[in-house]
């Protein structure tokens, strides 16, 4: 099952319209339901220390996880965990890099748990530690970034495609390649990676 969730990040409204439908069920912070009240999404529950909750949340409802230590999204991603084996996530970039890097660390630490992917009008991201195999990519921007290093990478299908690399994050780095055919592999040894894939 696939959960999406909406964080208290930049939300463009339109793209969430767009992207979000009733066939999963969506749940957002406190702070990001002050947003998108009045949208007409349908909210399954309102998920934080609800301490930034303003105004009429219209009977749904919420769930207080109060932990301070943990931000908002770790706790979230910590309650819905049990349920879901997916969660879609909107606005985790807050428009601040410091931001968009917990996010990224929040998701790897549960990334043998659930599968976490930030959706952004521009691009989505995620964490993984195993092989994978991406469709209809041709001519998008994908960027592989160590968590912290990964041995013997070996791509398939990118412009510049790269054969038993070991990326290391404050050494070297894959920004900004080109899928040149639909399907893409990426391979590695150890570690983990984040990958950012562009939406055109």
């Amino acid at each position: 099952m696939i959960a999406n969730l909406i964080l208290n990040g930049v939300l463009d409204q339109k793209f969430l319209l767009n992207e979000l439908n009733n066939s999963s069920a969506t749940y957002a912070v406190d702070g990001a339901f002050n947003k998108i009240s009045t949208l007409g999404l349908e909210i399954k529950a309102i998920l934080g220390d609800l301490d930034s909750l303003k105004g009429d949340h219209f009977g749904i409802k919420t769930i207080e996880l109060a932990d301070q230590n943990f931000t908002d999204f770790d706790k979230a991603v910590d309650y819905l965990k049990s349920e879901y084996q997916e969660i879609n996530v909107y606005g985790a970039s807050g428009g601040e890099l410091d931001h968009c890097l917990g996010n990224l660390f929040v998701a790897s630490r549960y990334l043998n748990q659930v599968k976490i992917c930030f959706i952004e009008p521009d691009q989505k991201y995620f964490i993984t530690n195993k092989n994978i195999k991406l469709d209809s990519l041709k001519n998008r921007t994908i960027s592989i970034i160590p968590f912290p290093k990964i041995n013997n990478l070996v791509t398939k299908g990118l412009k510049f495609d790269l054969k038993n690399k070991a990326l290391i994050l404050d050494q070297m780095i894959s920004v900004r390649n080109i899928a040149i055919d639909d399907e893409v592999t990426i391979t590695f040894d150890n570690g983990k990676a984040a990958i950012f894939i562009s939406s055109s």
